[in-house]
């Protein structure tokens, strides 16, 4: 898509209207309900970066832009540019009110200079890209008469010959089709021939028939307007789209903005016209930008009739309402891209939409976007929109450059037009400084993925936290979020004591008009410590700011059990362990609502969980003994599902209640549901109010001086009681619970009239108690009962299968009795070690191995267990191989299997180069020869492939491959002989302790007619301990191996009848005129046993 964007109220017409654009913005705003921005809206994850890339820049003021291809084509007032960084008045290139740059680098280009005498207003390009037109006031183009519209040459700037039409006027906008070009301003004539701010020519520069005109509208006060000066337009769907301060086309009243046929001139119908009120000398539409689709449009109103500001978006087809960004502050130029809309404004209030509200003093964003999908709807703010209240509205995206407003206008203004391609969002106005350095007039913004994305928070943001001990080794670390310019969720990370890796951390929504309290938990912390707390907050990018930082000291509480901590980890909203008291209150190891503690209440040093320092809690029966969560935080909604977690003991025989949630900060209820409760029996009862009393109960016999597991649950599913990890009671016709606000209490309560109820306040012990926003479930339930008892060492057990050398060992068998296991660490017996449930190990060598493992539970329990896991090697396995993948020189360097090669001859001469060893032969005589001595079996196959660069001369030259090296002169080898006839004779020779080498058999021919560069394939072979046999099979590479070697011989010496290595030899003649070099190919040894 090309866009090409135009100024709104711009220059000389329409210097009265803005007059008093600056005494509006320092006007007072009425106050505005907010729109809706849903959570989840459609619009996209991310805007393209807020980093301002290096551009050149002007010294005047940018009007309007276009982008062909790399190219940004670039109009307004001004003189000269300079290179990016430049100061101004320094680096000065003349320019002429045009000038072109590629949108890739920023750079000046210097071979597009254009000159106009007077300013360009708009500019745009045809659809094939061929020409640049341009609009404004001159009438002037390189020297030649243009008058106020011209043609340019994209790639010189040359004028276009032949179109010079002679418009009356300032042109402010141009469209163009393959052979049609629209034009819309002040005019009222193209030389003698009438034309009301619209006319039409073809590409060679006649004036057609085209004539639709414009006709003047109301001002607020009633009176009529100076001007119906058009704007913008926008060509689509067979239509010219038309914007401007009008109020009617053709006769038919449309305000700001109409549509026209193409072909004839004829108003069609476009609905936005009719539903605006934007026209006359103070209101209008400043541009129009079109996908073909969708309509952008954007408005202005300076107490004139109009009710719009900010972008409206609509059908291409007919006008009707997309949706309606209703901000306040001018808005003259838009770029869709990406799923975003960009603007070019001075918005300085977005909130009746969900964005940035109104401050005083008042704050304009002059660069900010807007999604292109439907995110919420319009708020019900008194800016006199009441056509627009409740309509569909965008999401204003959290992206905003700085562009400091300049003074080239006289307007305040910073941006005056916004364009791009799918990777790049350009702007152009008479801003001096973007993001606070020099960036005069155009700027560049990427996509993430081309943009170095070093803008973060906002520097030095960030206040020094609040820390503050909230539970037996917690401490809540609080502080205010703060803001970047095109990330809206930052990473908070918290640190402790200088440490480098944060000990908690939560990406929060951080708006910069929504601050927020983050507040980030740093647990089990030993008592009574001191600690130093810093945030980091922290963009997707990796930017961050860092707050001071902050000490606190942790409280005296013993630390959370295994107990606590797993029900906290369950979600549990508060969590009392019971049984210590500081100033009156019992904690919450969650932070959030401590227990209030009345005298009565005596402190135990034993309860229900085991490894719980705390202890629990001795009620005496009494309506002192009645503890309250968060009594000084104030009461809260009494949730519609929870679950009620506790443990208790007693052998009363008259009962009461244990925990329930009642209106009463002091514990005396008058509305109180939600309740736990014991009869004289030992009968549990569990009720809510749900249009009456309901309640589920337990059998008797609680009342057993044992401690008991209680958990109560109400949801989607009903009542549930489940009593020592097994479900007791339920009725799920009951959904719903009493609405009212209230505090959870522990110990005692009212009972009036519940069923069962004996006296309301208990004589026993409640430890553990919990309260859930969810309803747990059995699995849930039954392992926090497992957790509270002694915890019992996991048993460990595993399998073992091997393959060869390889076992995979399985630890699936272990388990653990009261919880579950949750890592396995395994000593493999050959001094390696590994951890997971399920491993598997390759072994070096054949063998029986002592496996040990070790498991370690929940609670830190451990369990081990040993046996012998037995290896073999395979019956045909790898000795050794190299791709010869590696670029060395002086020597083969290291296999990829096998150990490192020994050069025994001719070191200078080795080297590896592009997948081969190469072995130069560099003079008659030379022996060049290389071995891994590291492998050794009894029996090897070698396979490689051999290549001479050049013929051979003299008597030929020979190559080695060695499938046993037992020591020094002490080998078999297949040797190759390459003579200068072509022909390749084959044969099997030893050493057996001399240089000189002796024939095992006779010779065979393997080939005839070889050429230079012909690869040879080669199988080499050794076989047996009291005779060997070694065999040869020789074959053209790239063609099938034969199923018969090309040559086999036995042999017994005795020196050589053991394992040994293999190797790779060269040999070149003594009577050869010419040296050679011998590549040989990846390598694979297999063995057998």
């Amino acid at each position: 898509m090309r866009t090409a964007s135009r100024p709104g109220r711009t220059a000389r017409v329409l210097v009265a209207a803005l007059a008093g654009l600056l005494a509006a913005t320092v006007a007072g705003t009425p106050a505005q309900a907010e729109g809706t921005t849903p959570t989840g809206s459609t619009a996209p994850a991310t805007t393209v970066s807020a980093d301002a890339l290096p551009t050149v820049q002007v010294d005047g003021v940018v009007w309007s832009q276009v982008v062909v291809g790399d190219t940004v084509y670039v109009a307004g007032r001004f003189a000269n540019a300079r290179p990016a960084g430049a100061a101004a008045g320094t680096a000065l290139v003349p320019r002429g009110n045009l000038l072109a740059y590629d949108i890739r680098t920023g750079v000046l280009l210097p071979g597009w200079a254009p000159t106009l005498n007077a300013q360009a207003l708009t500019i745009t390009a045809s659809p094939d890209g061929s020409r640049i037109y341009v609009g404004g006031d001159f009438t002037s183009v390189n020297g030649e008469t243009r008058r106020r519209i011209a043609a340019l040459d994209p790639a010189t700037g040359a004028l276009v010959p032949g179109f010079a039409p002679a418009v009356t006027a300032s042109v402010r906008a141009i469209a163009v089709s393959a052979d049609t070009v629209y034009v819309g301003g002040d005019f009222n004539a193209v030389g003698s021939a009438e034309r009301l701010r619209l006319a039409a020519f073809s590409t060679a520069g006649q004036l057609l028939p085209w004539a639709p005109s414009t006709g003047v509208g109301r001002n607020r006060d009633g009176s009529t307007a100076a001007s119906a000066a058009v704007s913008s337009l926008a060509l689509t769907a067979g239509q010219v789209v038309v914007g401007g301060r009008f109020g009617s086309i053709n006769g038919t009243a449309t305000s700001g903005v109409g549509a026209v046929d193409a072909a004839t001139g004829a108003v069609r119908p476009f609905a936005i016209g009719q539903r605006i009120t934007n026209q006359g000398d103070d209101s209008g539409v400043t541009s129009l930008t079109t996908d073909g689709t969708t309509v952008w449009l954007s408005a202005y109103d300076f107490s004139g009739p109009g009710n719009a500001e900010g972008v409206i978006a609509v059908q291409a087809n007919g006008g009707a309402l997309v949706w309606d960004a209703d901000c306040r502050g001018d808005t003259y130029s838009t770029f869709p891209m990406g799923g975003a809309v960009y603007l070019a404004s001075h918005a300085h209030v977005c909130s009746n939409i969900g964005g940035f509200p109104e401050v005083t003093p008042r704050v304009s964003r002059f660069g900010t976007a807007l999604s292109q999908a439907v995110a919420g709807t319009v708020g019900t703010g008194t800016w006199g929109n009441s056509n627009f209240r409740g309509a569909p509205a965008p999401a204003v995206m959290d992206w905003y450059p700085q562009l400091t407003p300049g003074t080239v206008t006289g307007q305040g203004q910073a941006g005056w037009s916004v364009t791009g391609t799918s990777q790049y969002v350009v702007y152009g106005g008479e801003f001096p400084r973007v993001n606070g350095t020099g960036q005069q007039g155009l700027v560049r913004f990427a996509v993430r993925s081309l943009a170095p994305n070093k803008v973060g928070p906002a520097a030095d943001s960030l206040a020094a936290p609040t820390v503050t001990a909230t539970g037996a080794g917690t401490m809540s670390v609080a502080l205010t979020t703060t803001s970047d310019r095109d990330d809206r969720f930052l990473t908070y990370e918290l640190y402790r004591d200088g440490g480098a890796t944060p000990v908690a951390s939560q990406s929060v929504d951080s708006l910069f008009f929504k601050p927020q309290t983050v507040t980030l938990v740093d647990r089990r912390q030993a008592p009574s410590s001191t600690h130093s707390y810093v945030v980091r907050a922290v963009d997707a990018t990796g930017n961050a700011v860092t707050s001071p930082a902050t000490s606190g000291t942790v409280s005296a509480e013993p630390l959370p059990s295994p107990y606590t901590e797993r029900v906290v980890a369950d979600g549990a909203t508060s969590a009392w362990p019971l049984g210590t008291v500081t100033g009156g209150t019992s904690p919450d190891a969650t932070g959030r609502a401590p227990l209030t503690v009345p005298s009565a209440v005596r402190s135990q040093t034993t309860g229900a969980v085991a490894d719980d320092a705390s202890g629990s809690f001795r009620l005496d029966g009494t309506s002192s003994s009645r503890m309250v969560a968060g009594a000084s935080a104030g009461a809260k909604a009494a949730p519609s599902t929870f679950s009620l977690e506790l443990w208790f003991s007693t052998t009363s025989t008259t009962g009461g209640r244990l925990a329930g949630f009642g209106n009463s900060s002091s514990g005396s209820n008058l509305t109180y549901d939600r309740q736990v409760y014991l009869d004289g029996s030992g009968r549990l009862y569990f009720g809510v109010t749900s249009g009456s009393r309901r309640t589920v109960s337990s059998a008797a016999g609680l009342n057993d001086g044992a401690w008991h597991h209680v958990v109560a649950t109400l949801g989607s599913g009903g009542m549930v009681l489940w009593v020592d990890g097994t479900q007791v009671a339920a009725n799920a016709a009951i959904t719903t619970a009493g609405s009212y606000n209230g505090y959870w209490q522990v110990g005692g309560g009212p009972l009036t009239f519940w069923p069962g109820a004996g006296r309301t306040d208990l004589v026993g012990s409640v430890d553990a108690v919990a309260v859930y926003p969810t309803a747990l479930t059995g699995d849930q339930v039954a392992a926090h009962r497992r957790a509270a008892l002694p915890n019992q060492a996991p048993t460990a057990a595993f399998t073992a299968t091997t393959t060869d050398l390889s076992a995979a060992l399985d630890a699936g068998a272990s388990a653990d009795a009261d919880g579950r296991v949750v890592s396995w660490s395994w000593d493999l017996g050959d001094g390696s070690t590994v951890t997971g449930a399920q491993v598997s190990h390759a072994y070096a060598a054949p063998g029986t191995y002592r496996v040990a493992l070790t498991v370690t539970d929940d609670r830190g329990a451990v369990g081990t267990t040993s046996r012998d896991v037995t290896v073999t090697r395979p019956a045909v396995w790898v000795l050794a191989a190299d791709a010869f993948a590696r670029t060395t020189t002086g020597g083969l360097g290291t296999a990829d299997t096998g150990g490192a090669w020994t050069a025994a001859n001719g070191t200078s001469r080795l080297s590896v180069d592009g997948g081969s060893a190469v072995f130069g032969l560099t003079a008659p005589g030379n022996l060049t020869a290389a071995y891994l001595g590291e492998v050794s079996a009894p029996s090897a196959d070698l396979s490689t492939t051999v290549t001479l660069t050049s013929a051979p001369t003299g008597g030929g030259t020979s190559v080695y491959v060695t499938p046993r090296r037992v020591g020094a002169n002490l080998e078999y080898r297949v040797r190759l002989r390459f003579l200068t006839d072509g022909t390749v004779r084959a044969a099997v020779t030893r050493l057996s302790g001399t240089a000189s080498e002796a024939l095992v058999g006779s010779e065979v021919v393997v080939a005839t007619g070889y050429v230079p560069g012909q690869a040879l394939a080669l199988d080499v072979s050794s076989a047996g301990s009291g005779t060997t046999t070694v065999t040869g099979t020789v074959w053209a590479a790239g063609t099938t191996r034969p199923d018969v070697p090309s040559l086999s011989r036995t042999d017994d010496t005795a020196a050589l009848q053991a394992p040994g290595g293999v190797g790779l030899a060269a040999y070149l003649t003594g009577s050869s005129t010419a040296g050679t070099v011998v590549r040989f190919g990846p390598l694979t040894v297999t063995a057998g046993a």
